[in-house]
């Protein structure tokens, strides 16, 4: 359809809204381009309406008051000074070893291995509360988790010959992360489109993340090799009085610009779902095949299993990450792209599952073992859950709006199986 041929159609119905809608959808570049063509040559008001809401621009800009910056500065210090515990207090803590329990000073490394959960996300809770205002009730009951949380990793003694800590240091950030998601959720905590909303704000949060922390790498190294330029030394005390303040503000300074330049970050995390979709499918339509006639054993091979996990995760978050850019109108290709790679991972799922099972029998019950057959069930089912969604829909947009009820909705029961491992497990092994 030419541009003058859309033109005409225009003319021909500017009293039929739902036709001029339909032509709209058919081809969106071609219709915008006759409506600027339309306009101050025929004199309509629905020439004036369309006009205005196909060239509305909006400035991508970033006000802030001063209340903000303080709130951001205030947060930023109370992550900073968690971080700092180690410097400001002599702690100690139990170790288990053959010979019992022995008390050991706390060193910066454990601190942070069993703390950092501790030091990102009651400051991005927090700023939720003081931004959406959400219930006080709630923010307590977040609170008392998280305090409890802390409480019980901080005194679970350290067996070296036992993979419990070694899982509940894993999982331990992602129950806290999930508390996160229920101080964004705020008010609502039913609705599964604001829960795929915050999935989203993840992969955002990533994005200008890493922008931020690779710009202040830049910076930091570019200071110290200025003074070393003079024949001044200052990394040691940069790293300690600038380096890990400002590490530990990093995560509440990126979900503060996420806020506050969303449509700048969506545009960015779009483009990479596009992009790297169609990408993982082709690589995965190579890979697979290639897995059954290679000498790959599953069975036997613990690293190449490990491996096979980590891509399952992956893959799972990109279809997540790819649904939840979606908008109303999406193409035959993307929907398509979309249930290939669910289709595919489900495959990947399946020989993980399968090899897990296998050693389960071969090498017994082991915390790690249980966990991962545990994790990989629960992707299976949300797989296949994304998968019936995507083809029990009519149209493209009924397939995107249950796909995003249905991976809301399921959710809370990842929070439920880290709840698990992290307080049931541990008793299970002991």
């Amino acid at each position: 359809m030419g541009s003058d041929k859309t033109s005409d159609l225009i003319k021909k119905n500017l009293n039929n809204y739902e036709e001029l809608e339909s032509v709209y959808r058919k081809d969106k570049k071609r219709f915008k381009k006759a409506i600027n063509s339309l306009h101050g040559k025929v004199d309509n008001k629905v020439i004036e309406v369309w006009y205005n809401r196909l060239n509305f621009e909006t400035e991508t800009t970033f006000t802030i008051n001063k209340k903000e910056i303080l709130i951001v500065i205030f947060l930023g210090l109370f992550s900073g000074l968690i971080s700092k515990i180690p410097d400001i207090f002599n702690l100690e803590w139990y170790t288990f070893n053959p010979e019992g329990f022995k008390i050991n000073d706390v060193t910066e490394e454990t601190f942070y291995s069993r703390n950092i959960s501790f030091i990102i996300f009651p400051a991005l809770c927090f700023y939720y509360f003081l931004k959406d205002k959400f219930s006080i009730k709630y923010l307590v009951i977040y609170a008392l988790i998280l305090i409890i949380s802390s409480l019980f990793i901080n005194s679970f003694p350290y067996d070296e010959n036992s993979d419990v800590f070694d899982l509940i240091l894993l999982h331990m950030p992602i129950f806290s992360w999930l508390i996160f998601g229920l101080s964004y959720l705020g008010n609502d905590l039913k609705d599964p489109l604001k829960r795929l909303n915050f999935l989203r704000l993840n992969g955002d949060f990533i994005i200008v993340g890493g922008v931020i922390f690779l710009s202040g790498l830049l910076f930091s190294g570019i200071t110290i090799s200025l003074f070393e330029i003079i024949g001044i030394d200052i990394a040691e005390n940069y790293f300690d009085y600038f380096g890990i303040w400002a590490l530990s503000s990093l995560p509440v300074v990126t979900v503060f610009v996420v806020t506050k330049i969303p449509d700048l970050v969506k545009k960015v995390s779009s483009l990479i779902a596009n992009i790297f979709t169609p990408l993982v499918v082709l690589m995965l339509i190579l890979y697979l095949p290639s897995m059954f006639f290679s000498e790959f054993d599953p069975f036997k091979d613990r690293d190449s299993l490990v491996t096979m996990n980590i891509l399952n995760i992956s893959v799972m978050a990109l279809v997540v990450f790819s649904l939840s850019s979606f908008k109303d109108l999406v193409s035959n290709f993307k929907i398509n792209s979309v249930l290939a790679l669910s289709v595919l991972t489900i495959i990947v799922n399946i020989v993980c599952i399968v090899a897990i099972v296998g050693r389960l029998f071969d090498m017994g019950f082991t915390p790690n073992r249980l966990t991962v057959l545990g994790a990989n069930l629960l992707i299976l089912i949300n797989l296949f859950y994304v998968f019936f969604s995507l083809v029990k829909g009519k149209s493209n947009e009924d397939k995107v709006l249950n796909v995003k009820h249905s991976i809301g909705k399921y959710l809370p029961i990842y929070g439920i199986w880290f709840a698990i491992v992290i307080f049931i497990l541990p008793l299970l092994f002991s």
